[in-house]
């Protein structure tokens, strides 16, 4: 059955205009960031939670805009403040949708929120996995799909389905390929038209897996390596890299020929987990912002991008 979004809609506040903001945003980790085609920037999202203070649960949700220079407040007035959800950008119907997502253990969410540039936020009345947060998303542009792989219904529970929306409904598919888990590495890979999931935490322990979802079902990618968690996949102008997470100082890896290999890549930042990446195709170049220090738990607010002709460098 195919429901129709429903009637709810947060007002905007600056959607179509970013505004000079108060502040900049806050060290975090488990938030998210995209492209979005139509403002050609990156947007990043649920920040602010994790840190030493934690703001009241009925704050707002702020989506923040990267000119590649200043982040500048999007729109301040979302959805209830969260992480840990499932964030992509559906480039078809140029709309930012996000899933899921935690206040703490006991606000755990099971909405569906979109955000459009001339509208604001507005909630979806359709059925779909249930309250979850440990979740990542990604849009399948291929299929045009939004594809959620992973998360956690309570501690230690792993759902192992895949699903799918498309603007309308969410379809679940059968267990396989990697699973349940949570803290993995979730990216779409343009030039091999695949969704790519990696690593996290599985009821045995930490994997170091490498799936490719072809719209499906999954197939193994590369051959199995040494078993990480809380790290990012991420699309670079080199192709796609696995950046961060534990074992601390675990090495930047490039997945080539169906493989990975250790990569140098000039100046990289700290070791991190949680960080968030997303690739700006206007400007060629990479975002990272935030992330936790693997060996204090410190929390960061940098933001970094990185370019073939420079490396990384640390831009705030």
């Amino acid at each position: 059955m195919r429901l129709l979004h429903f009637v709810l809609t947060v007002g905007c506040s600056a959607c179509a205009e970013p505004t000079v903001p108060a502040a900049e945003p806050a060290p975090s980790a488990s938030h998210s960031m995209v492209y979005h085609d139509g403002l050609s920037a990156v947007l990043l999202v649920n920040t602010g939670l994790g840190g030493m203070s934690t703001p009241p649960s009925s704050t707002k949700t702020v989506l923040w805009r990267w000119t590649g220079s200043d982040w500048l407040v999007q729109d301040a007035n979302g959805p209830p403040i969260r992480n840990l959800a499932g964030v992509a950008y559906d480039a078809k119907r140029n709309v930012l949708v996000m899933y899921g997502g935690s206040y703490d253990e006991t606000k755990v969410y099971d909405e569906t929120w979109e955000w459009r540039v001339n509208g604001g936020w507005s909630m979806v009345a359709v059925t779909g996995p249930g309250k979850r947060d440990h979740t990542q998303m990604v849009y399948d542009a291929a299929r045009e799909r939004v594809v959620l792989v992973g998360g956690q219904v309570g501690t230690g529970v792993f759902p192992s389905p895949t699903w799918t929306f498309d603007g309308v409904s969410w379809q679940q598919f059968a267990a396989g390929g990697p699973g349940g888990r949570i803290h993995h590495g979730l990216v779409y890979d343009a030039v091999g038209q695949r969704v790519l999931a990696f690593g996290g935490i599985t009821s045995s322990g930490d994997a170091g897996d490498t799936w490719a979802w072809t719209g499906t079902a999954w197939s193994a990618a590369a051959p199995s390596i040494t078993p990480r968690s809380h790290a990012s996949l991420a699309r670079t102008s080199r192709g796609i890299v696995l950046m961060g997470g534990f074992p601390a100082n675990s090495p930047l890896l490039l997945l080539e020929n169906s493989a990975w290999r250790t990569d140098a890549q000039a100046n990289a930042p700290t070791g991190r987990y949680l960080a968030a990446y997303a690739y700006d195709s206007k400007r060629n170049v990479t975002v990272l912002f935030g992330g936790g220090n693997a060996a204090t738990d410190d929390l960061y607010a940098d933001t970094w991008e990185f370019s073939e002709s420079t490396g990384w460098r640390k831009i705030r």
